[in-house]
Protein backbone atom coordinates (compact mmCIF):
# COMPACT_ATOMS: atom_id res chain seq x y z
CA UNK A 1 0.00 0.00 0.00
CA UNK A 2 1.38 3.27 -0.73
CA UNK A 3 1.63 5.83 1.49
CA UNK A 4 0.29 9.39 0.57
CA UNK A 5 2.78 11.88 0.09
CA UNK A 6 1.48 14.70 2.45
CA UNK A 7 1.43 12.27 4.98
CA UNK A 8 5.93 11.25 3.74
CA UNK A 9 6.38 15.08 3.29
CA UNK A 10 4.74 16.10 6.91
CA UNK A 11 7.80 14.07 8.90
CA UNK A 12 10.67 15.12 6.08
CA UNK A 13 9.53 18.93 6.47
CA UNK A 14 9.89 18.70 10.38
CA UNK A 15 13.29 16.86 10.32
CA UNK A 16 14.58 19.63 7.89
CA UNK A 17 13.16 22.76 10.02
CA UNK A 18 14.68 20.76 13.15
CA UNK A 19 18.02 20.81 11.53
CA UNK A 20 17.94 23.79 9.99
CA UNK A 21 17.44 25.81 14.21
CA UNK A 22 19.41 22.99 15.45
CA UNK A 23 22.27 24.04 12.62
CA UNK A 24 21.51 28.27 13.90
CA UNK A 25 21.70 27.10 17.87
CA UNK A 26 24.99 25.34 17.29
CA UNK A 27 26.75 27.83 15.16
CA UNK A 28 25.63 30.65 17.25
CA UNK A 29 27.08 28.91 20.49
CA UNK A 30 30.23 27.58 18.89
CA UNK A 31 30.81 31.15 16.89
CA UNK A 32 30.40 33.44 20.30
CA UNK A 33 32.22 30.93 22.54
CA UNK A 34 30.07 29.86 25.02
CA UNK A 35 31.63 26.26 25.78
CA UNK A 36 35.44 27.40 24.49
CA UNK A 37 35.83 27.72 28.21
CA UNK A 38 39.78 28.11 28.20
CA UNK A 39 39.68 30.59 25.18
CA UNK A 40 39.63 34.30 26.21
CA UNK A 41 36.18 34.34 23.85
CA UNK A 42 34.81 32.71 26.38
CA UNK A 43 34.80 35.24 29.18
CA UNK A 44 33.64 38.37 26.73
CA UNK A 45 30.61 36.41 25.34
CA UNK A 46 29.83 35.65 28.99
CA UNK A 47 30.04 39.43 29.57
CA UNK A 48 28.45 40.50 26.87
CA UNK A 49 25.51 38.46 27.70
CA UNK A 50 25.40 39.13 31.16
CA UNK A 51 25.65 42.55 30.03
CA UNK A 52 22.84 42.78 27.54
CA UNK A 53 20.56 40.82 30.61
CA UNK A 54 21.36 43.64 33.10
CA UNK A 55 20.64 46.15 30.75
CA UNK A 56 17.20 44.10 30.03
CA UNK A 57 16.13 44.72 33.09
CA UNK A 58 15.57 48.28 32.93
CA UNK A 59 14.19 48.30 29.51
CA UNK A 60 11.46 45.97 30.27
CA UNK A 61 10.47 47.99 33.35
CA UNK A 62 10.59 51.51 31.52
CA UNK A 63 8.43 50.11 28.66
CA UNK A 64 6.02 48.81 31.72
CA UNK A 65 6.20 52.48 33.41
CA UNK A 66 5.37 53.96 29.68
CA UNK A 67 2.45 51.75 29.21
CA UNK A 68 0.81 52.56 32.28
CA UNK A 69 1.32 56.17 31.72
CA UNK A 70 -0.85 55.74 28.45
CA UNK A 71 -3.20 53.69 30.23
CA UNK A 72 -3.82 56.54 32.46
CA UNK A 73 -3.21 54.18 35.50
CA UNK A 74 -2.01 56.18 38.47
CA UNK A 75 2.06 54.74 39.82
CA UNK A 76 2.87 55.48 43.62
CA UNK A 77 6.18 54.24 43.84
CA UNK A 78 9.25 53.18 41.57
CA UNK A 79 11.67 51.23 43.38
CA UNK A 80 14.89 50.49 41.18
CA UNK A 81 17.69 48.28 42.40
CA UNK A 82 20.65 46.72 40.46
CA UNK A 83 18.64 43.09 39.84
CA UNK A 84 14.70 44.29 39.90
CA UNK A 85 12.50 47.51 39.61
CA UNK A 86 9.46 47.58 40.98
CA UNK A 87 6.59 49.46 40.14
CA UNK A 88 3.50 50.09 42.28
CA UNK A 89 0.32 51.26 40.38
CA UNK A 90 -3.32 51.57 41.32
CA UNK A 91 -5.11 48.14 39.50
CA UNK A 92 -8.26 48.75 41.19
CA UNK A 93 -10.16 50.17 38.24
CA UNK A 94 -7.41 48.39 35.63
CA UNK A 95 -9.30 46.50 33.22
CA UNK A 96 -8.51 43.00 31.74
CA UNK A 97 -6.99 44.52 28.87
CA UNK A 98 -4.68 46.94 30.85
CA UNK A 99 -3.22 43.99 32.73
CA UNK A 100 -2.18 42.24 29.54
CA UNK A 101 -0.98 45.23 27.84
CA UNK A 102 1.32 45.95 30.84
CA UNK A 103 2.20 42.06 30.90
CA UNK A 104 3.23 42.38 27.06
CA UNK A 105 4.89 45.80 27.35
CA UNK A 106 8.36 44.64 28.47
CA UNK A 107 8.44 41.84 25.61
CA UNK A 108 7.53 43.89 23.38
CA UNK A 109 9.89 46.56 24.23
CA UNK A 110 12.61 44.42 24.16
CA UNK A 111 12.01 42.28 20.98
CA UNK A 112 11.19 45.91 19.27
CA UNK A 113 15.13 47.10 20.62
CA UNK A 114 16.38 43.73 18.85
CA UNK A 115 14.89 44.54 15.85
CA UNK A 116 16.28 48.44 16.18
CA UNK A 117 19.95 46.75 16.72
CA UNK A 118 19.62 44.79 13.71
CA UNK A 119 18.59 47.40 11.54
CA UNK A 120 20.83 49.18 12.51
CA UNK A 121 23.40 46.52 12.08
CA UNK A 122 22.52 45.83 8.69
CA UNK A 123 22.21 49.59 7.57
CA UNK A 124 26.06 49.62 8.65
CA UNK A 125 27.42 47.03 7.08
CA UNK A 126 25.91 47.75 4.10
CA UNK A 127 27.21 51.37 3.69
CA UNK A 128 30.30 50.65 4.88
CA UNK A 129 30.69 46.96 3.50
CA UNK A 130 32.03 45.53 5.56
CA UNK A 131 31.62 43.21 8.58
CA UNK A 132 31.56 44.16 12.37
CA UNK A 133 32.12 40.57 14.52
CA UNK A 134 31.68 42.34 17.80
CA UNK A 135 28.30 44.80 17.02
CA UNK A 136 26.96 41.23 14.85
CA UNK A 137 28.02 39.21 18.69
CA UNK A 138 26.12 41.98 20.90
CA UNK A 139 22.43 41.83 18.54
CA UNK A 140 23.26 37.85 19.10
CA UNK A 141 23.43 38.22 22.74
CA UNK A 142 20.47 41.24 23.34
CA UNK A 143 18.61 38.63 20.93
CA UNK A 144 19.01 36.05 23.49
CA UNK A 145 18.75 38.17 26.68
CA UNK A 146 15.32 39.23 25.15
CA UNK A 147 14.41 35.44 24.64
CA UNK A 148 14.79 34.87 28.16
CA UNK A 149 13.27 38.13 29.42
CA UNK A 150 10.00 36.47 30.72
CA UNK A 151 11.55 33.31 32.34
CA UNK A 152 14.05 35.85 33.82
CA UNK A 153 11.20 37.93 35.22
CA UNK A 154 9.38 35.21 36.92
CA UNK A 155 12.41 33.68 38.63
CA UNK A 156 13.02 37.00 40.35
CA UNK A 157 9.48 37.73 41.04
CA UNK A 158 9.72 34.30 42.91
CA UNK A 159 12.59 34.43 44.36
CA UNK A 160 11.29 37.90 45.96
CA UNK A 161 7.75 37.01 46.15
CA UNK A 162 6.49 39.68 44.42
CA UNK A 163 2.94 38.70 44.75
CA UNK A 164 0.26 39.94 43.36
CA UNK A 165 2.69 42.54 42.02
CA UNK A 166 4.29 39.92 39.62
CA UNK A 167 4.48 39.68 36.04
CA UNK A 168 3.20 36.62 35.62
CA UNK A 169 0.50 37.29 38.20
CA UNK A 170 -1.06 40.11 37.23
CA UNK A 171 -3.83 38.87 34.81
CA UNK A 172 -4.06 36.06 37.24
CA UNK A 173 -4.73 39.30 39.86
CA UNK A 174 -7.30 40.89 37.59
CA UNK A 175 -9.38 38.14 36.11
CA UNK A 176 -9.89 36.16 40.32
CA UNK A 177 -11.44 39.90 41.50
CA UNK A 178 -14.31 38.50 39.43
CA UNK A 179 -14.34 34.89 39.15
CA UNK A 180 -12.24 33.71 42.03
CA UNK A 181 -10.03 31.77 39.90
CA UNK A 182 -6.93 32.33 39.17
CA UNK A 183 -6.13 29.46 36.68
CA UNK A 184 -7.73 31.17 33.65
CA UNK A 185 -5.61 34.28 34.15
CA UNK A 186 -2.30 31.96 34.18
CA UNK A 187 -3.36 30.15 31.17
CA UNK A 188 -3.63 33.25 29.55
CA UNK A 189 -0.89 34.26 30.63
CA UNK A 190 0.85 31.16 29.41
CA UNK A 191 -0.59 31.53 26.38
CA UNK A 192 0.37 35.30 25.69
CA UNK A 193 4.54 34.68 26.97
CA UNK A 194 4.39 31.56 24.74
CA UNK A 195 3.38 33.66 21.65
CA UNK A 196 5.63 36.63 22.46
CA UNK A 197 8.15 34.08 22.55
CA UNK A 198 7.78 32.19 19.46
CA UNK A 199 7.20 35.64 17.22
CA UNK A 200 10.66 36.36 19.10
CA UNK A 201 12.21 33.36 18.02
CA UNK A 202 11.23 33.67 14.43
CA UNK A 203 13.09 37.32 14.24
CA UNK A 204 15.81 35.92 15.98
CA UNK A 205 15.83 32.52 13.21
CA UNK A 206 15.74 35.39 10.62
CA UNK A 207 18.23 37.60 11.61
CA UNK A 208 20.59 34.68 12.16
CA UNK A 209 19.91 32.90 8.93
CA UNK A 210 19.96 36.32 6.71
CA UNK A 211 21.94 38.96 8.47
CA UNK A 212 24.65 37.49 10.90
CA UNK A 213 28.06 37.51 9.74
CA UNK A 214 26.97 38.66 6.38
CA UNK A 215 24.61 35.56 5.72
CA UNK A 216 27.31 33.12 6.68
CA UNK A 217 24.90 30.64 8.21
CA UNK A 218 22.52 30.77 5.34
CA UNK A 219 25.39 29.89 3.34
CA UNK A 220 26.39 26.59 5.25
CA UNK A 221 22.70 25.85 5.03
CA UNK A 222 22.26 25.35 1.06
CA UNK A 223 25.41 23.49 1.21
CA UNK A 224 24.02 21.36 3.41
CA UNK A 225 20.44 21.13 1.87
CA UNK A 226 20.62 22.24 -1.75
CA UNK A 227 20.69 19.31 -4.17
CA UNK A 228 24.00 17.98 -5.45
CA UNK A 229 22.92 19.51 -8.83
CA UNK A 230 21.97 22.86 -8.13
CA UNK A 231 24.02 25.53 -9.01
CA UNK A 232 24.22 28.62 -6.29
CA UNK A 233 26.49 32.28 -5.67
CA UNK A 234 27.10 31.83 -1.90
CA UNK A 235 26.74 35.35 -0.24
CA UNK A 236 30.01 34.87 1.77
CA UNK A 237 31.74 35.22 -2.07
CA UNK A 238 30.39 38.86 -2.07
CA UNK A 239 32.86 40.48 -0.52
CA UNK A 240 34.69 44.37 -0.50
CA UNK A 241 38.32 44.76 -0.65
CA UNK A 242 38.15 46.18 2.69
CA UNK A 243 36.45 43.47 4.31
CA UNK A 244 39.15 41.38 2.67
CA UNK A 245 41.37 42.98 4.21
CA UNK A 246 39.85 43.11 7.82
CA UNK A 247 39.75 39.28 7.80
CA UNK A 248 43.11 38.92 6.23
CA UNK A 249 44.57 41.14 8.64
CA UNK A 250 42.63 39.33 11.57
CA UNK A 251 44.00 36.01 10.80
CA UNK A 252 48.15 37.44 10.52
CA UNK A 253 47.64 38.59 14.33
CA UNK A 254 45.93 35.55 15.23
CA UNK A 255 47.97 32.98 17.58
CA UNK A 256 47.42 29.57 18.96
CA UNK A 257 48.71 27.35 21.18
CA UNK A 258 52.41 26.76 20.96
CA UNK A 259 52.70 29.74 17.87
CA UNK A 260 49.76 27.85 15.66
CA UNK A 261 48.45 30.49 13.35
CA UNK A 262 45.64 30.20 10.36
CA UNK A 263 45.81 30.08 6.74
CA UNK A 264 43.78 31.85 3.84
CA UNK A 265 43.28 30.04 0.82
CA UNK A 266 41.93 31.63 -2.18
CA UNK A 267 40.24 29.65 -5.57
CA UNK A 268 40.41 31.38 -8.68
CA UNK A 269 37.33 29.27 -10.75
CA UNK A 270 35.26 29.74 -13.68
CA UNK A 271 32.34 27.67 -14.78
CA UNK A 272 31.42 26.98 -19.10
CA UNK A 273 28.61 25.16 -20.68
CA UNK A 274 29.61 21.35 -21.40
CA UNK A 275 30.80 22.08 -25.00
CA UNK A 276 33.27 24.17 -23.10
CA UNK A 277 32.94 27.01 -25.29
CA UNK A 278 30.58 29.25 -23.85
CA UNK A 279 32.13 31.12 -20.23
CA UNK A 280 28.84 31.17 -17.67
CA UNK A 281 30.54 32.36 -14.93
CA UNK A 282 33.80 33.61 -13.59
CA UNK A 283 34.60 33.64 -9.46
CA UNK A 284 37.01 33.91 -6.67
CA UNK A 285 36.19 32.40 -3.56
CA UNK A 286 37.87 32.83 -0.03
CA UNK A 287 37.82 30.88 2.66
CA UNK A 288 39.88 31.05 5.65
CA UNK A 289 41.33 27.80 7.42
CA UNK A 290 42.59 27.22 10.80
Amino acid sequence: MLEPSSRRQGPRERRRIQNRLAIVTTEAINDLGFTQWRAKKCAGAWAMLLLCVWIRIFLHFFAQLFALRLLNLAVFSVDIRPYHVLISYSDANASLGSQLAVTAAGPVMLTAMFVFLAAILVAFQTALQATFVHANRLVVCFGIAAWLDPLLVALIDLCLWNFPAADMAKVAHAIAATERSQVTGGLITFVLYAGLAFGHGVLFYVFMNTVYMGGRIADLIRRLFCPENTFYVPLDAQMSPRELRDILSRIERWRGKNGACRRAVVTDFAVTSRSGWDLIFMGLHFRPIA
